[in-house]
């Protein structure tokens, strides 16, 4: 492959990714608009583009073919490359026209999911390989790559249903429903679903009687009760002591209790709006504001969170 070769086909994979995305795009529309209770098919089709989304980040940032020498093995994986975006366009352009041909019987179109997303993570794995090739000449691809070391959206919602669902089912139901709400435009059920998710897992976490043995708490209310607060410092740090965090850590577990009552705040006053004064976009705002408190708990309790005997 010589220069004006790579550049060619620099701008085709980039162009067939676009038209890719797009394709998968209408799928997601379509299957929902045949059959909107689709849930395992319209996640499937978006952890689709959240792949496609990370390709375009690196195809996008390749040089150009005069910044460095071409290699043979640059070549070979930019052609590597090249054939399978190729491939992965031309399957969702059948893939979005099986969709219009089975229509009502959409369930038939499950199988070809499968493939779909089979070849979009062996794109994804070759356009991962092209980066890291890529970056022996150019090394600002190194801060493009660090893409594929975080985990996609879709990856980070499953680790939190799985850690829900270790909890009790109830949560990873509730927690699911928040955003199968969204997408059927039931915003004040939405709302609720991420409010129950997050009132739950801090009663789960954080029972009365264990909060309330901790030498730090102290009571704030008439009933007794530990607060939303404490409940989310007892979830994360268990009968640790204070003496065992730094200024650091102290500062980011206080955050960590202001936003989840901060979240579950809004969260009810969004569950309690008159009809059809809701706003879509706040609505998805607090949901992910409340995945990411979620998400925050679950990780600093596995740093932070100690049980006595």
């Amino acid at each position: 492959m010589d220069n004006s070769e790579y550049d060619k086909t620099k701008e085709n994979m980039r162009q067939a990714l676009d038209e890719t995305y797009t394709q998968v795009d209408r799928s997601e529309k379509k299957v929902f608009e045949f059959r909107s209770d689709a849930n395992d098919m319209l996640e499937v089709l978006n952890q689709k583009k959240e792949l496609i989304n990370r390709m375009r980040l690196v195809v996008n940032n390749l040089p150009n073919s005069n910044a460095f020498s071409m290699t043979r093995d640059i070549s070979d994986a930019i052609e590597s490359g090249s054939r399978l975006i190729t491939g992965l366009r031309d399957h969702s352009n059948n893939q979005y026209k099986s969709i219009e041909n089975i229509a009502e019987r959409i369930d038939l179109f499950s199988g070809t999911l499968v493939v779909g997303n089979s070849s979009a993570r062996s794109a994804d794995s070759t356009v991962c390989y092209i980066g890291k090739v890529i970056s022996d000449v150019c090394p600002a691809m190194n801060n493009i790559l660090t893409t594929y070391i975080q985990p996609t959206a879709s990856e980070n919602r499953n680790n939190i249903e799985e850690w829900l669902k270790k909890i009790e089912p109830l949560l990873e139901q509730k927690f699911k429903e928040a955003f199968q709400n969204m997408i059927d435009k039931k915003f004040m059920s939405a709302a609720h679903a991420m409010r129950e998710t997050l009132s739950h897992l801090e009663m789960c976490l954080a029972p009365d009687e264990k909060v309330n043995k901790m030498s730090w708490y102290i009571p704030e209310t008439s009933t007794n009760k530990p607060t939303q607060k404490q409940r989310i410092k007892y979830a994360v740090i268990g009968d640790n002591s204070h003496d065992n965090f730094n200024e650091f850590d102290l500062d980011a577990i206080e955050r960590l209790m202001d936003e989840g009552r901060d979240i579950y705040n809004k969260l009810s006053g969004e569950g309690h709006r008159r009809e059809g004064t809701w706003e879509e976009e706040k609505v998805n705002n607090y949901l992910s504001i409340g995945e990411n408190v979620i998400r925050a708990i679950m990780e600093l309790r596995e740093r932070f969170y100690v049980e006595h005997e």
